[in-house]
């Protein structure tokens, strides 16, 4: 599986902490040669992170979720469940 790092957010939590979370698209190839995404975070202070590997085989779709996430600020700990309100 090949990780692409699209973006990465810093903001400053409520308790004045530094946060920094990386987005990443995950590209996996099936038996027949096709492409399916899922998306990593990374919260690179702690070192956490959450994988949803093959979500979608439709590459507008994996980036249109990885910029939502951004967006938002989704962490490793909020992305099962913000998958799971999106099915």
């Amino acid at each position: 599986m090949r990780e692409l790092p699209i973006t990465t957010r810093t903001i400053q939590t409520e308790d004045n902490r530094r946060l920094t979370l990386r987005y990443i698209l995950l590209v996996e190839k099936t038996a027949k040669g096709l492409e399916k995404f899922g998306v990593k975070i990374t919260e690179v202070e702690n070192e956490t992170n959450a994988t949803a590997p093959g979500l979608t085989m439709d590459v507008q779709k994996i980036h249109g979720l990885i910029e939502m996430l951004a967006r938002c600020t989704v962490t490793p700990t909020g992305l099962m469940d913000v998958l799971a309100d999106l099915q």
